[in-house]
């Protein structure tokens, strides 16, 4: 499981990284979806495979299509200023705020690692990867999803 887990990060870095290039040439908007990025920013189709999913299907969600870096900034601000999303420290930074803004959710659970809770990968604005919880998820990324 932990090579798969690796496998998945790995993706997930790459479609955020494709991402972040997009931003850069389109004032900051998020792609509208993948087909948008593909093949000048995203040359690999596969990277939009889970390791363990089946052939020709897609397992990350882009969150946010088309939205702009400084309004999923803005949504944050108000989810954590509202009480909505529990921060522990204020952020005092865009990099921190950007740090909360879940942009690509995978689609299935990782594999279960023994006496581990499952998760799912996500990746945040800020560009780091990780397994939120079933039971991290209600707190930190679906407040964004309403």
């Amino acid at each position: 499981p932990a090579a798969l887990r690796e496998s998945e990060f790995n993706n997930l870095k790459q479609l955020l990284i494709v991402c972040k290039m997009f931003m850069g040439e389109n004032k900051h908007h998020l792609p509208g979806g993948w087909l948008m990025v593909y093949p000048e920013y995203l040359t690999d189709p596969d990277v939009l495979r889970s390791p363990w999913a089946p052939e020709g299907t897609s397992s990350y969600e882009l969150l946010f299509p088309g939205e702009t870096e400084k309004r999923l900034e803005d949504l944050a601000q108000q989810l954590i200023e509202s009480g909505a999303l529990p921060v522990t420290n204020v952020p005092q930074s865009i990099a921190a705020v950007q740090s909360h803004i879940p942009t690509i959710i995978a689609r299935d659970n990782l594999p279960a690692d023994p006496g581990q809770p499952p998760a799912r990968a996500v990746a945040f604005l800020d560009g780091h990867v990780e397994a939120v919880s079933a039971a991290e998820w209600d707190t930190r990324i679906a407040p964004f999803l309403r």
